[in-house]
Order: structure tokens, then C-alpha cells, then sequence
């Protein structure tokens, strides 16, 4: 709407302040749709991070590793987590924990007899568990 009298300016001869203000408005909002495509997207997660686990406090990748708990029966000494790189048995061809694959995919002489496939917000790993050292 045009300010009555002299048509966008005023007394003064300048530019009415709120017909300044809304001008620089649609300037700016039309910057705003101009920009809005040349923006980059955001990267999507990688597959990595889609695979990440967490073993003790480490992050590790289930796609390449499982995680070794070294429980102690002595409370002075803690246990311990370790990220240990997956056999080629448990994996899928595309870097994943193979989906049908269960703790029969690690080769015998693998240390620490407990064994599960654990599963933590949509991950599926490995965890193998020693008590005392077996």
C-alpha cells in the first residue's frame, strides 16, 4: 500500500522507512529462494556410519570388526574392550556382517569362547567375551 501524499516519498523528498523496509524485505526473500537451490545438500550418512557400534567406549565399524570384552574376576583389574578386525568368514561381500552369519564364522582358534550377535539401534555385530582370560 503507497503512503498518501506525495506517493512513496514523503515531505522530505526520501523514501518512506517503511516502504524502505519492505522492499529490502522481498529483496531479501527473494535472495533467499534464488540461494535456496544452489545450497549443497547434506551429505547423507556413509555406510560406515551406518555401521558403527559401540565397544566399551570405542566406536567400531561392524562392517570390519568385532568387539573383545576381557571381563576380570578381580575388581581391582577393569575389563577391557577391543575392536578386533572381523574375519573374512563373517563378512558379506560388501562390507557388512553377513546377515545369515552367526559365531560358527569365526575359525576355532579365535580367542575368548562366549560369543553373541548383538544387535543395537539397527546394527547388527559381533561380541566375544573372555572370563579370566578363556
Amino acid at each position: 500500500m503507497m503512503p498518501t501524499g506525495r506517493g512513496a516519498f514523503g515531505r522530505s523528498g526520501r523514501l518512506a522507512p517503511n516502504l524502505v523496509w519492505a522492499a529490502l524485505s522481498v529483496v531479501v526473500a527473494l535472495s533467499g529462494l534464488a540461494c535456496r537451490h544452489a545450497k549443497p545438500k547434506p551429505a547423507a550418512a556413509t555406510d560406515q556410519a551406518a555401521r558403527m557400534f559401540t565397544c566399551g567406549e570405542t566406536p567400531c565399524d561392524a562392517g570390519t570388526s568385532y568387539c573383545e570384552m576381557l571381563k576380570t574376576d578381580y575388581a581391582p583389574l577393569p575389563s577391557t574392550y577391543t575392536c578386533r578386525p572381523l574375519p573374512d568368514t563373517c563378512r558379506a561381500a560388501d562390507s557388512r556382517p553377513a546377515d545369515a552369519a552367526d559365531c560358527g564364522c569365526f575359525p576355532r582358534t579365535t580367542r575368548c569362547d562366549f560369543c553373541s550377535r548383538l544387535e543395537r539401534n539397527g546394527v547388527f555385530y559381533f561380541q566375544r567375551t573372555c572370563i579370566g582370560g578363556h
